[in-house]
């Protein structure tokens, strides 16, 4: 598969993280340390995405053949670096990528293929803004955020018509989640969240003379666990 390139249009990620710049030059400063209001996440996830659903339409005629290729669960990995603007509100800059294979099956009303090859890559740049208090050593949160995805996906099938569709689309994201962190010491917490994302309006190629492929949004659900370090 080739790699995922990051693309010029990222007007949407820029103009969200150029915000979250101006909500920091607004904050309130705070002293270095543990109580520092910077820090820093890794996480890893186990991801669930929805089956990708599109229409073969023929160039000359118009005609329209729904489709759906299932997808497996993957995972994801990612980092953030965030600023906690009071006790309640913080904001960060967010980087993921995800990985699923191909499921059992690709279908349509005239057409199964079996033993489908080839994954998905989802990759995304979100600004995010987290509400949340603090309970004793726990830290309940939700919130969401908004950015610029690149999606990278290839299909082939061992029956049919060979090479079905693949190539790579962009476009706007946003993701809504909720988490329980966990005071490990005075810089460090562990995190366990759930992410439920949304990469909208991705048009991947038909590789079938003839026809092009109708677009679908690319759906994920990930339940994450995390560490974060204040500096």
């Amino acid at each position: 598969m080739k790699n995922v390139s990051m693309p010029r249009s990222l007007t949407t990620s820029c103009s969200a993280i150029a915000l979250m710049s101006g909500l920091l030059g607004a904050a309130p400063a705070f002293a270095a340390g543990p109580s520092s209001p910077w820090y820093v996440t890794g996480f890893v996830g186990y991801t669930q995405p929805k089956d990708y659903h599109f229409d073969f339409i023929n160039n000359t005629t118009g005609a329209r053949f729904p489709y759906k290729a299932s997808l497996d669960d993957g995972y994801s990995v990612g980092a953030a670096v965030g600023y906690r603007i009071n006790e309640y509100v913080r904001v960060e800059g967010e980087y993921a990528y995800s990985n699923t294979d191909f499921g059992n099956s690709y279908r349509s009303p005239f057409f199964i293929g079996r033993n489908p090859n080839g994954d998905v890559t989802i990759q995304t740049l979100m600004a995010n803004v987290w509400l949340g208090t603090k309970l004793g050593a726990f830290k309940p949160y939700i919130g969401g955020g908004i950015g610029h995805g690149w999606v990278d996906g290839n299909l082939k099938v061992t029956n049919g018509a060979g090479n079905q569709f693949g190539g790579d689309d962009r476009g706007f994201v946003y993701q809504l989640g909720a988490g329980l962190g966990f005071q490990l010491t005075n810089n460090l917490d562990l995190d366990l969240g759930y992410r439920w994302k949304n990469v909208y309006d991705i048009n991947l190629k038909s590789k079938i003379n003839g026809f092009r492929l109708s677009s679908d949004d690319f759906k994920t659900q990930t339940l994450q666990l995390g560490l974060t370090w204040r500096f």
